[in-house]
């Protein structure tokens, strides 16, 4: 099975995934499709913002993220990887979401395995200060990674934040590495 650059990805309903597809946090959405590898599911899921287990009276809260990718073996469906983050200790504004249109599923480089991409933002004191954001893309078990921060305008002329780190395995496959730059610069702004 061979794709173009995109393989069809479609909603998954909550109710309609298997019992063996499990999550331990509020769940936000699924998206399934199928490549060279067989049938998959993502799921995400996050919690409400909370207080602070280890700081609960001084004020300060908290709030996790997790995205979970299941593969069907043709008998079980499997947990194969997961990314998680989260905002700990916070006592100012804070962010923890993912990041509106940006969660894709692809196959760049045409050898019908599915690359799959998530955006990110985290963050305390972002009212102030640029929050965290981070571009996540997995082939098959391969991450691959672009972390850094949101541009932020400070004041009419100035502006924070907006600069990245690419990981080095980006550029073994030049439309992977455009692909996460034009997605971090699609929506890098605050």
């Amino acid at each position: 099975m061979t794709f173009a650059k995109r393989p069809h990805a479609k909603k998954a309903r909550k109710r309609a995934l298997s019992s063996e597809i499990t999550y331990p946090r509020k769940f936000v959405r699924a998206v399934k499709w199928k490549d060279n590898s067989g049938d998959n599911v993502v799921v995400f899921t996050r919690t409400k913002r909370s207080k602070s287990a280890s700081r609960p009276e001084e004020g300060y809260y908290e709030q996790q993220l997790e995205v979970r990718y299941f593969l069907n073996d043709g008998k079980h469906w499997r947990q194969k990887w997961n990314v998680h983050d989260q905002v700990m200790e916070c006592d100012h504004e804070m962010v923890a979401n993912y990041v509106k249109k940006t969660f894709a599923v692809t196959d760049l480089d045409e050898d019908g395995t599915a690359e799959v991409w998530l955006v990110y933002r985290t963050g305390c004191g972002v009212d102030e200060h640029p929050a965290n954001m981070k571009v996540v893309m997995y082939e098959g078990q391969t991450r691959y990674s672009m972390r850094g921060r949101v541009r932020m305008k400070i004041n009419e002329n100035k502006y924070d934040g907006g600069e990245y780190d690419l990981d080095p395995g980006f550029a073994k496959v030049p439309a992977f590495k455009q692909y996460a730059v034009d997605l971090w610069e699609s929506n890098s702004e605050n």
